[in-house]
């Protein structure tokens, strides 16, 4: 798993470096230091971008996103915990929407897994910095593909019902789930405590 995670990043990184080449390359030439001979007391220093830069927000105790654009906490139909049948709980949160509402990514990371089938449906699978994967489930379609790297608030799918949930109300199933295990834990408290 640790070299699948390696190379993934390897592969962001390799995706990331191409992109900027690609802007700098559309933005026409420019000059370097190997193109302007200079005192060998000087050195050339390339100015900051001066747009202004964004703080790292995966951290629990920073900012998420809630995971349906225009929905909050109060939209939630099932929490965490919720008996499912005789001996199983519900391992995440459904939030009510709309068929067809924006499904957003809850903080930066790249795109794991993009699957259709089984009880989930149409699924995407978000990775972030810190090992944590985000799972969303019921999607009506999809707007993202494997490996891509997404910033908060991107959007990923829309809400619908596909899976276990054809027929019911349309809904996202949200998940978050730690280490190698993939142990679930409740996601509401990471959104009621980033809107303190």
């Amino acid at each position: 798993m640790f070299y699948k995670v390696l190379i993934l990043e390897l592969l962001v990184i390799g995706g990331l470096v191409t992109l900027r080449v690609r802007q700098n390359a559309e933005e026409g030439p420019t000059t370097t230091a190997s193109q302007v001979d200079l005192p060998a007391s000087e050195v050339a220093v390339t100015p900051l971008p001066d747009r202004p830069l964004r703080p790292v927000t995966n951290a629990v105790e920073g900012r998420f996103t809630f995971p349906v654009a225009g929905h909050g906490p109060q939209h939630v139909i099932s929490v965490f915990g919720d008996k499912r049948g005789s001996s199983r709980k519900h391992k995440g949160i459904d939030i009510k929407a709309p068929r067809g509402t924006q499904v957003v990514a809850t903080t930066d990371g790249f795109i794991e897994r993009v699957r259709e089938g089984g009880s989930g449906g149409k699924q995407v699978y978000l990775r972030d910095g810190r090992g944590r994967l985000y799972y969303y489930a019921h999607l009506d379609s999809w707007e993202v593909e494997e490996f891509a790297a997404v910033e908060a608030g991107d959007v990923l799918g829309t809400v619908g019902d596909t899976g276990n949930a054809k027929g019911t109300t349309p809904h996202l199933h949200f998940e978050v789930l730690l280490g190698k295990k993939k142990e679930a834990i409740d996601p509401l408290p990471l959104f009621l405590a980033a809107a303190k």
